[in-house]
């Protein structure tokens, strides 16, 4: 199932079931004025992936979806433009750490 909710595309099986929380997970952390989030997948009828505008998949943890944004938004204060284009997924699974698959 696909739907639109305002510019995000919300796909996967559930994923209009699960949505609505997802929606405001990312407003709660204003993702329009810093990271544009052009399709959330829900993987599993568990979990999330959010595909951003540049390209990057962020695969987000099945419970901890908050703590897996801020752990996000930590590590992109530390990555130049540069870095930012040559990254293909981070992994955010893990709370204590984050795996990045490079292109």
């Amino acid at each position: 199932i696909n739907i639109n909710i305002g510019d995000e595309k919300f796909i996967g099986k559930n994923s209009n079931q699960n949505a609505y929380s997802v929606f405001n997970l990312l407003n709660k952390f204003n993702f329009k004025s810093q990271e544009k989030v052009v399709e959330a997948r829900f993987i599993g009828k568990r979990r999330w992936n959010f595909v951003l505008e540049n390209g990057i998949i962020l695969i987000l943890s099945e419970n901890e979806n908050e703590k897996s944004l801020n752990s996000y938004f930590k590590l992109r204060k530390n990555l130049s433009n540069n870095d930012i284009n040559n990254i293909k997924s981070i992994d955010l699974r893990e709370i204590q750490k984050a795996i990045i698959e490079f292109k």
